[in-house]
């Protein structure tokens, strides 16, 4: 079917006279009386900001205040357009609607969901799932996320399991995102657990293999337990949990500290998912 296109002007007349509009890499935000515009450039970004199915818009941090207010807080009291940027023109998406929020308070590594009984800032917004009210049909979609087709990934890593699960994971790293260009050279000058040094040095900058929901943290996010001995180096997206190791160990156990209802120094990881270290990124 053809595909709808509109001028920017157009579009961002949906937000109503005199809205904000902010400009991004890869998103524009107008938030007026009327209603707020979310915009996406066209492609395809796994962990970005952009259309990720056909009934499904993702956006990441950072966030403008005034669209931040609208997404994540309690004024989500406008409508939502959505659009596609293309060299053409825009391509509307319709009504989104917001179906999930992540916050990460400041000075606080856990995750939040907007709606939790706690306090919540605009600026503590990194992520915002919309919903389409009307999916895409495929061949719009195929227009507006074009997704180049992706060779085999290479699985010779498992043969390093179960005996070099660190070289298993560098391995996977290296194949499975060999697609994102990393931004740094990955070496980390702290007292941690070789493990987590290997992890950091594999992911090389990239947010991406530390995970965005159930995720390991930068090293400039671990911060000290203040429930048993140790350091706290990742956490569950909801804040439900967190994971506490000793650095002082070679390969130290992973620990689950539960936020709502802690038992003492927290629970020991199981051989299902994680049991050391040097196991977790093969496991997640």
């Amino acid at each position: 079917m053809p595909v709808r296109l509109i001028s920017e002007n157009e579009a961002l007349a949906y937000a109503g006279p005199d809205a904000t509009v902010v400009h991004s890499s890869s998103v524009t935000y107008a938030v007026g009386p009327t209603a707020t515009v979310v915009a996406v450039d066209a492609g395809d970004r796994p962990g970005g900001s952009g259309l990720s199915t056909r009934d499904r818009l993702s956006l990441r941090s950072p966030f403008p205040r005034a669209a931040a207010e609208r997404l994540g807080g309690s004024r989500q009291d406008r409508p939502i357009h959505g659009f596609v940027r293309t060299p053409s023109g825009w391509v509307p998406l319709g009504l989104l609607r917001v179906t999930m929020t992540g916050s990460r308070p400041t000075g606080s590594v856990p995750f939040t969901w907007n709606g939790a009984d706690v306090p919540w800032e605009p600026e503590w917004l990194v992520e915002c799932a919309l919903t389409l009210d009307d999916p895409l049909p495929f061949d719009v979609l195929d227009v507006v996320r074009p997704t180049p087709p992706a060779p085999p990934s290479d699985l010779s890593w498992l043969s390093h399991l179960p005996d070099s699960p660190i070289s298993a994971m560098h391995g996977f790293v290296a194949s499975w995102y060999a697609d994102l260009p990393p931004t740094s050279d990955g070496i980390v000058d702290a007292p941690l657990p070789r493990p987590l040094l290997e992890l950091y040095r594999a992911a090389r900058g990239r947010h991406e293999v530390l995970c965005w929901n159930n995720r390991i943290f930068p090293p400039e996010e671990i911060y000290p337990s203040d429930d048993g001995p140790g350091i706290v180096i990742g956490s569950e997206n909801q804040g439900v949990f967190r994971l506490r190791i000793d650095p002082a160990e070679a390969d130290p156990q992973v620990w689950y500290l539960d936020l709502f209802d802690p038992p003492p120094g927290g629970i020991p990881s199981n051989d299902a998912w994680i049991v050391t270290l040097a196991g977790v990124k093969v496991h997640s």
